[in-house]
C-alpha cells in the first residue's frame, strides 16, 4: 500500500511545471485539514495557475472547504472573469458558498448575467445572496427582455426583492406561490 504524502510533498507539487503534478496536488490537498494557511494559499494561488483545469480545481476545492476561507474572496471574483469558461462557472457557483454578499462580490456577479456561457449560474447565485443581491435588479429586469433566461430572471427578481416584482410582467409571475 503506498504511502499517503505528507501537506508539505503536495503543497510542493504546486509549483511542479508539469501540470498533471499541479493537477494532482489540487486534488491531494482536498484531503487534508483545511485549517491550514498554508493550503489555503496553495490553493488561492493555484487559482492564477496557467493551466485552466488546475485553476478550476483550485476554485473548486475552495468551495468544498469548512469553513470557507474568506481569504480567497479576491481570488475567487477574478476567476469570474477568466478566460476559461469552466473557471467562470465554478466560481460563480463557489461564491455564494463563501457566505460573503459584499459589493465587490455582488458587482461581480452582475457583471456575469452579461456572459450568456455562464448567465443562468449568475442569476442563481444572486438568487443565493437574497436581498444582497438587490442591486441586481436593474440589470435583472433587462434581462427580461433577453432571449436566453427571461423566466429565470424574472423569479429572481421576485425572490430578490417583493417590491420590484410589479416589474416582472403578469404571465412570468403567474403559478408562483406566495
Amino acid at each position: 500500500m503506498a504511502k499517503r504524502p505528507s501537506l508539505e510533498q503536495v503543497l510542493a507539487w504546486f509549483s511542479d511545471p508539469d501540470v498533471s503534478v499541479r493537477k494532482r496536488a489540487v486534488g491531494a490537498v482536498v484531503e487534508f485539514s483545511f485549517d491550514s494557511p498554508a493550503a489555503v494559499s496553495a490553493l488561492i494561488e493555484a487559482i492564477g495557475d496557467s493551466d485552466a483545469r488546475v485553476r478550476e480545481g483550485a476554485v473548486c476545492a475552495i468551495g468544498m472547504m469548512k469553513p470557507s476561507p474568506r481569504a480567497a474572496l479576491p481570488a475567487l471574483i477574478e476567476a469570474v472573469k477568466d478566460c476559461d469558461c469552466s473557471v467562470r462557472e465554478t466560481a460563480i457557483t463557489v461564491l455564494p458558498l463563501l457566505g460573503v454578499a459584499d459589493a465587490k462580490t455582488v458587482d461581480a456577479i452582475i457583471e456575469a448575467v452579461d456572459d450568456s456561457s455562464i448567465c443562468e449560474s449568475a442569476i442563481g447565485a444572486l438568487v443565493v445572496f437574497g436581498r444582497a443581491a438587490r442591486p441586481a435588479i436593474p440589470r435583472l429586469i433587462r434581462a427580461l427582455d433577453d432571449k436566453v433566461f427571461p423566466e429565470l430572471a424574472a423569479q429572481a427578481i421576485c425572490c430578490i426583492g417583493r417590491k420590484e416584482e410589479s416589474a416582472v410582467p403578469a404571465p412570468a409571475r403567474r403559478g408562483r406561490r406566495r
